[in-house]
């Protein structure tokens, strides 16, 4: 039904382009003047302006399903675009009883032939107006896009204030890392669904890469289903008691590789990705839930031949709310995870165990009904797992997050841990999914920008999906890097055992700093990531340098053309304590500064800064105490180049210098004060 709507709307709607806000009608001001809406159940589906309940100005959008037995309602617009040009888009959105969840949703077309689509982060329940905002760029053979607004299930939804424009190029960002404020130490939030690293013997073993990302749990889901009931009890009419219906020989092998390259197993019971085929539920869950039992005192007590590995995390299944996983109802999800986490505290009660590990937290219709179970009857219940795939905003893996927090709040379970047990960027084609890779650029600068985001959260961990893949991979099974697995490396470089410094310059829009110092070398190390804005270069203060030190600097660059690669070097000191760098979104840069003590850096007589010298790309001149100067930039026979009066700080491109020698004039009240030789290198 959802293809027809489309379809409907397809071919209805008008393209219309605003230089500005492209969003005719953005308010509702003038009624559904240029938006089209459907239902697949009109009859219990109402469309209408509300002039009470508004953001702004005098109208907003009102849609109520009032029958669960409704599937979809849309309101949408087409709006033209023009490829790789870079776009913000924002809306507001109240909701009030909503069942399901509701999804913001694009469909990138030439003409009318799809080109990409992606979705935007899903609403559930919001009491007051939330703004959902995001930046991306236009992809390639691109001239319009379809802007739709699902809701699925029963609710009422108000939109309001919606806003699309294109941004500017050739801006810069200014980011700020101030080396004197430390404010304490990173959560560990890197670890990974496996598969995971194999034996030494193995040609490729990943494990010098699983080491340098810092990976410490890796959980055993789409782990080449060597992890799954169905592989380790094959045969459900045999006793869970008895050894021999046991098949350990793949399982064992898996974990003592985990083990042997430092790393912890997260237990998933359950089932990998189609198989068996479709999702199914277990026939006999007491049966079941003795196997999960079993399996930990195979890993955990040396039972039938086996370890003492003391694996402490435990999941019940995975993706319940999903038909390619579960084939039941929420009730025989939480009938199922009720006896299995029991028996598993039962058998130690110092086992963690947790769920439902659900793939969409905002569909109160499963993740509502089974907190409710948790905390009505008391369930045992370590820890609430989720899972979110995402590309527009990574901001948004910190915004979900929290939205679980007040859930689990709001329920009672205040002191529950948070765990999001897969995370990725969502990148592909709903419909021709193998056409689009998981593993470019953008994908790096978005997991980087989430992990910094998620630093600021209440999140105890966060899984990766996956270590190994062929395309959600951070590595490629051959043992090469993908670009996102070296954002996650160089992410780990900057957070592990080190002490966070204080940045400025970050926004929730997917641009991000991120900065530490070294407690072992004391270098001070700077990531910073964008994956989406308009911007083509950035500057970066590094504040409070001592007079008697300076910092030589090494950029590493992971975008499209580089694989941390250096792309930059030089010095930083307290009169030219400025970075400029050139770098075109999506990018990840590391920067490395290592400490240079020596005589104290003299600024020029008059108190002028005049940086950096060589100059490439850019020449600053700054006024260390603000006092207003005029500026000379000479040939050494004296003629001028170019002039600037009452300046405190400047800019100049030097494309516009040949490369040389060049005298840098200083003047007050007409009168010169001071001469600076500086050096325009070989362009």
């Amino acid at each position: 039904m959802k293809s027809v709507i489309i379809a409907i709307i397809l071919a209805c709607v008008a393209t219309v382009n605003y230089s500005q806000n492209i969003v005719l009608n953005p308010g509702f001001e003038n009624n559904f003047v240029y938006w089209m809406y459907a239902s697949d159940f009109p009859g219990v589906t109402d469309f209408s302006i509300d002039n009470s309940t508004v953001h702004s100005g005098s109208s907003s959008a009102r849609i109520t399903v009032t029958d669960s037995s409704s599937n979809t309602a849309i309101i949408a617009q087409n709006l033209a675009v023009t490829e790789h040009k870079h776009y913000k888009f924002s809306f507001w959105i109240k909701t009030d009883n909503i069942e399901q969840y509701v999804l913001p949703y694009t469909k990138f077309l030439d003409d009318t032939v799809r080109v990409f689509e992606n979705f935007y982060c899903p609403s559930g329940n919001v009491n007051e107006w939330k703004k959902i905002q995001s930046q991306f760029t236009a992809p390639e053979g691109t001239d319009n896009l379809n802007l739709f607004i699902f809701m699925f299930g029963k609710g009422t939804m108000w939109l309001d204030d919606f806003v699309f424009t294109e941004l500017s190029e050739n801006s810069s960002s200014d980011f700020h890392v101030t080396i004197a404020e430390e404010t304490g130490y990173f959560k560990h939030l890197f670890s990974a669904n496996g598969p995971g690293p194999v034996n030494e013997s193995h040609a490729n073993n990943y494990i010098d890469k699983f080491q340098s990302m810092g990976i410490e749990y890796v959980r055993t889901h789409d782990y080449l289903y060597s992890f799954d009931h169905s592989v380790i009890f094959p045969d459900t009419t045999k006793d869970p008691l008895n050894p021999d219906a046991y098949n350990f020989t793949s399982t064992d092998t898996c974990v003592e590789n985990i083990i042997n390259a430092g790393g912890k197993v997260f237990y998933r019971f359950g089932e990998s990705a189609h198989y068996p085929p479709d999702g199914f539920t277990p026939a006999d869950k007491e049966k079941w839930a003795q196997v999960c039992v079993q399996i930990l005192k195979h890993y955990n007590d040396g039972w039938n031949n086996g370890y003492n590995y003391n694996i402490e995390y435990t999941e019940i299944w995975n993706e319940p709310d999903l038909p390619d996983f579960w084939s039941g109802d929420v009730q025989e999800y939480i009938a199922l995870y009720r006896i299995a986490a029991n028996k598993i505290k039962d058998y130690d009660p110092d086992i963690k165990v947790g769920g439902p590990a659900v793939s969409n937290p905002y569909d109160g219709s499963f993740m509502d009904v089974f907190l409710d179970s948790v905390s009505t009857y008391n369930l045992p219940a370590d820890f609430i797992s989720y899972h979110l795939y995402y590309h527009p905003n990574p901001y948004y893996f910190l915004y979900t997050n929290e939205m679980v927090r007040q859930k689990t709040d709001a329920f009672g379970l205040t002191d529950i841990e948070l765990i999001n047990t897969e995370w990725n960027s969502y990148m592909f084609n709903f419909e021709l999914q193998w056409e689009y890779g998981m593993f470019d650029a953008l994908n790096a600068a978005t997991l980087a920008s989430a992990l910094h985001y998620m630093q600021q959260s209440t999140i105890g961990k966060l899984f990766r999906y996956a270590f190994i893949n062929t395309w959600f991979g951070l590595i490629s099974m051959e043992d090469e890097w993908y670009k996102p697995g070296l954002a996650m490396r160089s992410a780990y470089e900057v957070m592990h055992a080190n002490k966070q410094l204080e940045t400025s310059g970050s926004d929730s829009l997917g641009k991000t700093i991120t900065a530490a110092r070294d407690t072992t070398t004391q270098q001070i190390k700077i990531m910073i990531a964008d994956n989406a804005s308009a911007d083509t270069a950035y500057h970066l203060f590094v504040d409070n340098i001592e007079n008697n030190v300076s910092y030589n600097y090494e950029i590493y660059r992971i975008d499209s053309l580089h694989n941390h690669e250096l792309v930059n070097s030089g010095n930083v000191n307290n009169q030219q304590p400025d970075i400029t760098q050139y770098a075109k979104p999506p990018y990840v840069d590391l920067i490395i500064l290592d400490k240079i003590v020596s005589e104290p850096v003299k600024a020029m007589q008059h108190n002028i800064a005049v940086y950096p010298n060589p100059a490439d790309d850019y020449l600053i001149i700054h006024s260390i105490d603000n006092s207003p100067v005029d500026i000379k930039i000479c040939t050494q026979n004296g003629q001028i180049i170019t002039a600037f009066d009452n300046i405190t700080h400047k800019k100049i491109p030097t494309a516009q210098f040949s490369s040389g020698t060049y005298i840098v004039n200083v003047y007050q009240n007409h009168s010169l004060k001071e001469s600076r030789k500086i050096v325009i290198s070989d362009k």
